[in-house]
């Protein structure tokens, strides 16, 4: 089959679906470009099942032969470092197929492409973090302003007794709150230089 016309059939197995391929592509499947294509995306061999599935009410039963050279073929394509790495920055696991000779610098890669992820997943969660210790500090500001009004205004003993009490909790977490935040900015600060170093390392490693 040429590229062009593997290529549609890729496309078209990606919108509907591996386990439904329609009665037209169970008819005129190559089994070998089917094959490659599920290598390349790094499918295990029991995908085939699926097509098995699909085509069965049809009468089709999948070349397995023409299917797997296709597939080991596609593997060759999947299991390179720059895949791997590229997997790994994803956030993809790894589903243990690549051949044993090529499955070591491979997973070597993933495993530094995965640690950059979980990098950035930390970074974000940080920053998630910072936001609402920032708007809790927001709050906190809001709340000094009104008791202090409250204590100055008020000639109610009672509502300026609450008003300072509430005024000494609200500075307590004030303070504690500027803690936090100067503590996350380092931590963040701290987390993007790594991810910086590990980023340019690994791409030019892995590119």
């Amino acid at each position: 089959m040429p590229f062009r016309s593997g290529l549609l059939l890729l496309l078209t197995l990606s919108i509907s679906g591996c386990a439904s391929m329609n009665k037209n592509e169970c008819l005129t499947a190559d089994w070998r470009t089917i094959g490659f294509h599920d290598g390349a995306d790094g499918q295990t061999a029991s995908t085939i099942d699926s097509h098995r599935q699909a085509c069965a009410e049809y009468g089709v039963v999948p070349n397995l032969d023409r299917y797997l050279n296709g597939r080991n073929d596609g593997l060759k394509e999947y299991c390179r470092p720059a895949r791997g790495y590229q997997e790994g920055l994803a956030g993809h696991t790894y589903g243990g197929v690549c051949p044993s000779k090529l499955e070591k610098a491979f997973v070597a890669a993933h495993k530094t492409g995965f640690r950059i992820h979980e990098m950035e997943s930390d970074i974000r969660n940080q920053e998630r973090t910072l936001r609402d210790k920032e708007r809790h500090l927001k709050d906190a500001h809001k709340a000094l302003a009104e008791a202090q009004s409250t204590i100055i205004a008020s000639n109610d003993p009672k509502a300026r007794a609450r008003a300072l009490a509430d005024l000494q909790t609200r500075t307590g977490e004030k303070k504690a709150l500027e803690r936090d935040i100067e503590n996350l900015k380092r931590r963040i600060d701290r987390l993007k230089q790594q991810l910086d170093q590990n980023h340019s390392g690994a791409d030019t490693r892995y590119q």
